[in-house]
């Protein structure tokens, strides 16, 4: 089987879970290349689509012609689906065999419906749209939080502020359902929100819509001695770690001033000691002086780019916290429960699949910051035995919904119903 993928980059989060379906195909014995157009891996089975004068003519003048006023809290990247950037006659030369099966994942600034349709069409291909986020879903945006307009039109879009461009995003979703609707593509789900989501929308309620969770390497992210990869990371061993990701007070979605509020409540709520006990670790660069509007000891552990120690953190933890109010994952919070790693999470994206309340961590209401600090609070103070189960929960998780081979074979067995 020949299996090609693709993703406008070859890094950052959503590059990450595209090459983790790859190369978990590459160890399954199928024959499996990533087509990308933003290359950095020295990789022969990553293909570069070159950026030629033609791309960056075409590139700007489309960002010229179709600019938008957007609000920023909806990422509406897609400004066109009348306007392609690439030849795909061109990409396929390029990979050097005839897939079988093609895998789109985040293909924003690169990939239109028109041009999956030309993949489809020269190809004879079964093909998927892999949701890292709403983006397969609507006329542009990548999260769309309340607003419903996927399921019919995307008509009068609230993330366009350009009062006379306010059809652009229906005019965008008419393009994907004219081309879609000829295409066999099937929609893969790595939550059961975006599952639910797909099946209401207007592009693929009548197509196959499978739910996967995304392909997490187990090799790397499983249970280790708490104590041992402290000692590696040169983290005290008599602190209680809350592990957070990125604090970026911009980004809405992420839920900085939720999390802020969480951890000001549960600093109130815990005795002095206890409270001397904490350290917050996080993954990702010190920004400004935004340590000093949190209320424990924090230790910035930088950018992190290699797996097997993202890992260890993860194992060094008593517990990773994820405060996003809107989102397709994160990935994050497979990761860490994959490392035995209990979650506290709001009530939405994979946290709905993942986190169960007193089992594998705590699910908060959305948007309710004491609840978010009474499951943190539950989790750090519970007894030994306690937090044994958690652990344990976690792994007998992994084992029913988070094994890579089992999700593998999970989308085999997709393909080879579909190639019927």
């Amino acid at each position: 089987m020949n299996v090609l993928h693709v993703n406008t980059y070859d890094k950052l989060g959503a590059a990450r879970a595209a090459l983790n379906f790859h190369y978990a195909m590459l160890n399954s014995g199928i024959n499996s290349k990533v087509l990308v157009l933003n290359k950095t891996i020295e990789d022969p089975n990553i293909i570069h689509y070159p950026i030629d004068l033609h791309y960056r003519i075409a590139y700007r003048l489309k960002h010229f012609v179709f600019a938008l006023k957007t609000d920023p809290n909806y990422y509406f990247y897609n400004l066109s689906e009348a306007f392609s950037l690439i030849s795909v006659k061109k990409a396929l030369k390029l990979i050097n065999f005839k897939p079988d099966v093609i895998i789109f994942h985040w293909i924003s600034d690169f990939i239109i419906a028109r041009d999956i349709y030309k993949f489809g069409k020269y190809t004879g291909a079964v093909m998927y749209w892999c949701g890292l986020d709403m983006a397969p879903l609507t006329g542009g945006c990548h999260y769309a939080w309340e607003c419903k307009g996927y399921q019919k039109d995307c008509n009068f879009c609230p993330a366009i502020l350009t009062d006379k461009q306010k059809n652009r995003a229906f005019k965008n979703l008419k393009k994907k359902i004219k081309y879609l609707s000829d295409s066999k593509i099937s929609f893969i789900a790595p939550t059961s929100s975006l599952e639910e989501q797909a099946k209401l929308s207007s592009l693929f309620s009548s197509k196959n819509v499978i739910k996967i969770f995304l392909s997490i390497d187990n090799n790397i992210f499983k249970p280790a001695n708490r104590n041992d990869v402290r000692k590696i990371l040169n983290i005290p061993l008599n602190k209680k770690i809350i592990l957070i990701g990125s604090l970026d007070i911009e980004e809405k979605r992420k839920g900085f001033s939720y999390l802020s509020k969480a951890l000001h409540h549960l600093n109130e709520v815990i005795d002095k000691i206890t409270r001397e006990e904490v350290l917050l670790l996080v993954i990702g660069e010190k920004r400004g002086d935004i340590h000093t509007v949190l209320p424990f000891e924090t230790l910035f552990m930088g950018r992190i780019n290699d797996d097997a120690k993202l890992a260890m953190i993860y194992q060094a933890s008593d517990l990773y916290v994820c405060s996003s109010i809107e989102d397709a994952g994160p990935m994050m919070i497979n990761e860490a429960i994959m490392c035995g790693t209990p979650v506290v999470a709001f009530d939405n994206g994979v946290a709905k699949d993942l986190v169960h309340s007193f089992e594998t961590g705590y699910r908060a209401i959305l948007k309710d910051y004491k609840d978010m600090a009474f499951g943190i609070k539950e989790i750090l103070l519970t007894s030994d035995k306690n937090y044994k189960n958690y652990k344990v929960n976690c792994s007998n998780l992994v084992s029913s919904k988070l094994s890579r081979n089992n999700n593998i074979k999970k989308l085999i067995q997709n393909i080879e119903k579909q190639q019927k």
